[in-house]
């Protein structure tokens, strides 16, 4: 699950645009290191944590996030 707030909410003493939660269960456990290696991907790539930051429902959320692009990259 992905949250966004393009204006940032107080997260600690930073501000923070985004923020992910992952529930998994032991069903893909032999498949954590996959899950967290494409997690890791995504966060790190500025042109997708931008699209995510920009998305403004659910639907656009999944397609950034199943590497289909929103318009206005």
């Amino acid at each position: 699950m992905d949250i966004n707030s393009p204006n940032g909410v107080e997260w600690g003493k930073e501000k923070v645009k985004v923020v992910y939660f992952i529930a998994l269960n032991e069903s893909v456990k032999n498949k954590l290191s996959a899950i967290y290696g494409y997690f890791n991907e995504v966060v790190h790539d500025e042109k997708i944590v931008k699209q995510l930051v920009r998305a403004k429902s659910e639907v656009e959320v999944k397609q950034v996030l199943g590497g289909e692009r929103v318009a206005n990259d």
